[in-house]
């Protein structure tokens, strides 16, 4: 649970649904199975990203590079 606090300064909606997780799994009888299927995911989501440019889109660079914003060299 100590994780929902910087996962939440991060991405309010990733906090929201692992908060959501966390719920099912406490009180909810097939809570073991959720929480196997549920990191049976994030291993599968975590063995994919390196590869997958959609999975990681905060580390694509989408802004020009300074060589182009500052113009021809004087």
């Amino acid at each position: 649970m100590l994780v929902l606090i910087p996962l939440g300064v991060m991405n309010v909606a990733a906090m929201a649904g692992l908060a959501a997780v966390i719920f099912l799994e406490k009180l909810w009888r097939g809570g073991p199975w959720l929480s196997w299927a549920v990191g049976i995911a994030f291993l599968v989501l975590a063995v994919l990203a390196p590869f997958q440019d959609w999975l990681l889109p905060g580390l694509q660079m989408s802004s020009p590079s300074m060589d182009r914003m500052l113009g021809p060299a004087l």
